[in-house]
């Protein structure tokens, strides 16, 4: 994340200056994990619970014979259900994959997800610093793409964003800002034609495609404002809230300094109650651990390079918090 949001603030400092809004003085560049509402050690869980998921069914598929090719996709995944019960399907899980490759394609995306937002964060907050900034207009690169820039990103590209708005990006998206004073807009120098025959040229979509699609922004609880397709149904805070009965989504804002040494305080408060736990199994002479108190023991191969790394989390968490 720190590199991402120094080559965002490098790349933003560089357009600033080309454009004659670069100040005396920018501030220094905020060393935050980009998503609001979790914190990074959650968002990490995530492959983690993909693969002790699809573990599983390859275990309950031996039992009853099935080879890959058979496991039902998550549409019949119900009718055809081992009769031991399934855990709740993680974020990710998108029919029969192989494990590593789904566990490698979930992590690939947060990460991809998290530097994105990171250096668009960044981008932006560079941005507002500079007094002549009046806004900022989005840029696409279709040569960052191997089939080149989506229609989501085409049809956004003449939107002007406000120097308070963050701009909405979607999984895996490849544009950059460039920022709109008195004196210079950048999208004068590109009309709507120009993109439209830019990517019919390209063949990533055709004009037709292109004048079809229609896109909306909607607030993602950790990431903020995505870019979707407009007939697309994106279920808000409220809507996560009112299907389980209680209070665990909060709508999305934009992080805090405040927030981030939270987010590392409560890491360290977990990564030490975990070095405990670990340690209590050394003196019990068992390498079998319930971590999530659940009753379901979990086998830990090597328990002092467990304790190893989580003292070495204890202690960053505990410079990040400071």
């Amino acid at each position: 994340m720190t590199s991402s949001r120094h080559l965002a603030r490098a790349y933003a400092t560089e357009v600033l200056r080309e454009t004659g809004a670069l100040p005396d003085t920018l501030p220094p560049v905020e060393e935050m994990y980009p998503r609001s509402n979790i914190a990074l050690n959650k968002v990490l869980e995530r492959p983690a619970r993909l693969r002790g998921w699809l573990e599983h069914l390859e275990r309950e598929q031996e039992k009853i014979g099935l080879e890959w090719d058979d496991i039902p996709d998550e549409d019949d995944l119900e009718d055809e259900a081992p009769e031991k019960p399934e855990p709740e399907r993680p974020e990710g899980y998108n029919g029969p994959m192989a494990l590593e490759e789904a566990f490698e394609e979930r992590l690939r995306e947060i990460i991809e997800d998290d530097l994105t937002a990171a250096g668009n964060d960044e981008a932006q907050r560079t941005f507002q610093a500079a007094p002549k900034v009046t806004g900022y207009r989005r840029i696409i690169h279709p040569e960052l793409s191997k089939g080149g820039t989506c229609g989501l990103c085409v049809v956004a590209a003449d939107r002007v964003y406000t120097i308070e708005d963050l701009m909405a990006i979607h999984n895996r998206c490849k544009c950059t800002v460039l920022p709109i004073t008195a004196e210079v807009d950048p999208g004068y120098q590109l009309s709507r034609e120009d993109l439209d025959a830019l990517y019919e040229a390209a063949g990533s979509t055709s004009g037709k495609t292109l004048k079809e699609i229609r896109v909306k922004t909607e607030l993602h609880g950790e990431l903020g404002p995505r870019l979707v397709h407009a007939g697309r149904n994106w279920r808000s805070a409220d809507d996560v809230n009112d299907d389980v009965g209680r209070v665990i989504a909060e709508p999305w804002k934009r992080k805090t300094a405040e927030d981030e040494r939270a987010m590392w305080k409560s890491m360290q408060e977990q990564a030490q109650e975990m070095n405990e736990l670990l340690g209590e199994a050394i003196i019990d002479g068992t390498n079998l651990i319930d971590i999530a108190n659940t009753g379901d023991e979990v086998e830990i191969p090597d328990i002092e390079k467990a304790m190893g790394y989580y003292r070495d989390l204890i202690a960053y968490a505990r410079r990040r918090a400071a």
